[in-house]
């Protein structure tokens, strides 16, 4: 009799907290998002990239996601680019999407005329950003170089543009 109680006490307990997962469980399911990204550069530049980043949202924790790519030719550091996206604080807005986007690119390239030293460029964008799902908005504004030096304005004519960087927000 006893084991007969003891069995049914658990087939109760267990229907019980069966009843309660679903409840659970629905108010930590994720809603996923693609967030897809294009740098584009002025004309004569490289061709634009895509990034596209798909990010897990809940009620209770913020998104998170990022990629890292690295390029050039193995041996030969000029010509080596490393560029990363990160996107956290991703969460659901009354807009659409909110999230803190950040962007940097590395890269080293042929040395100035004169000098042994390879150049070492480093561009770095962060921002906080409001996305209406499904709509293309741009995240950067017109991006300046700074000259340094008495040759500093010549140089950064001639710098690659800085990319203007595109992103689309939807719901997977």
């Amino acid at each position: 009799m006893i084991k007969l109680g003891t069995a049914l006490l658990t087939l109760c307990m267990t229907g019980f907290c069966a009843a309660q997962l679903p409840a659970a469980a629905a108010q930590t399911q994720a809603k996923h998002y693609r967030l897809t990204f294009v740098l584009s550069y002025g004309q004569g530049q490289q061709p634009s990239q895509t990034f596209v980043l798909d990010v897990p949202v809940t009620q209770d924790r913020a998104g998170v996601a990022g990629t890292s790519t690295v390029s050039g030719l193995t041996g030969d550091p000029a010509g080596n680019a490393q560029e990363t996206l990160e996107c956290t604080e991703v969460r659901e807005s009354a807009t659409g999407l909110a999230a803190n986007v950040a962007f940097s690119t590395n890269s080293i390239v042929a040395p100035l005329p004169g000098s042994r030293e390879p150049q070492h460029r480093n561009l770095t964008f962060r921002r906080q950003v409001d996305l209406a799902l499904g709509t293309p908005t741009r995240i950067t504004e017109e991006m300046h170089v700074i000259p340094l030096g008495k040759d500093g304005a010549a140089y950064a004519a001639k710098l690659p543009a800085a990319p203007q960087i595109m992103v689309t927000a939807v719901a997977l």
